[in-house]
């Protein structure tokens, strides 16, 4: 089996987040529509339980659930928690077994942490109803190269860690059609401006011009930011 690593140095920016950030405003819109009719919701990487909490003001009548990796912020969403029908778990979720079925699954940014997308990707997908959505926010490239990425954050003296690797679309795509499912890529635009931080691992923006800006990670990197949505 292919070693997993978590940028877990990372979990600090998810502490006292309330607010959706703006791709997650994006994901709302995306699955508002399948939300009215569904029945459960799973968000992987729920961190602090923000999304959650935000999405579960839209329908009420819906079975969520929360897993993450991180204790820490588990602990934290519960203490938040006041919504019966939300559960929140500390879960790694490659090791997660269940014969349940989920209408919406959501992920974002956690792709990027695997060394092989196949194995997290059959795994989420597995955990889908037939007539359910899987959406993943992160990084792709447009162009039809794969980048497996290792990265030393000296700031806080972190290990070499995993999580800015980039699958292209293409790459994604083919897999997906061989697997039988649909699938649609929608560009995610940043609206605002970020500046650069002490943490060089935090991504920041360059404006190309008065409309236009690119994303870069703390290891110059561009970032193109896409939803993936998933169905059968």
């Amino acid at each position: 089996m292919i070693k997993k690593t978590y940028i877990n140095s990372q979990i600090d920016a998810n502490l006292s987040r309330i607010k959706l950030k703006y791709h997650e405003k994006k994901t709302v819109k995306l699955i508002s529509k399948k939300l009215k009719s569904s029945k459960n919701f799973l968000d992987i990487g729920c961190a602090n339980g923000s999304f959650l909490f935000n999405v579960s003001s839209l329908n009420n009548k819906v079975e969520y659930s929360g897993f993450d990796i991180s204790k820490k912020l588990i602990n934290l969403a519960n203490k938040k928690n006041t919504n019966k029908n939300i559960i929140f778990k500390t879960v790694n979720i490659d090791d997660y077994k269940t014969k349940k079925k989920f209408d919406i699954i959501n992920a974002s940014g956690i792709l990027s942490n695997y060394e092989d997308f196949r194995i997290p990707l059959k795994n989420w997908l597995s955990f889908k109803d037939k007539e359910g959505l899987l959406i993943i926010f992160g990084c792709f490239n447009s162009r039809n190269i794969d980048t497996i990425i290792k990265i030393r954050n000296n700031y806080n003296k972190s290990n070499w860690q995993y999580g800015l690797n980039q699958y292209s679309i293409k790459t994604i795509g083919h897999f997906l059609e061989k697997k039988g499912y649909n699938y649609k890529f929608v560009k995610f635009e940043l609206p605002i401006n970020i500046k650069e931080s002490k943490d060089p691992i935090r991504s920041y923006t360059v404006k190309i011009n008065q409309k236009k800006r690119i994303i870069l990670t703390g290891a110059n990197i561009v970032k193109e930011l896409f939803h993936l949505i998933i169905s059968n």
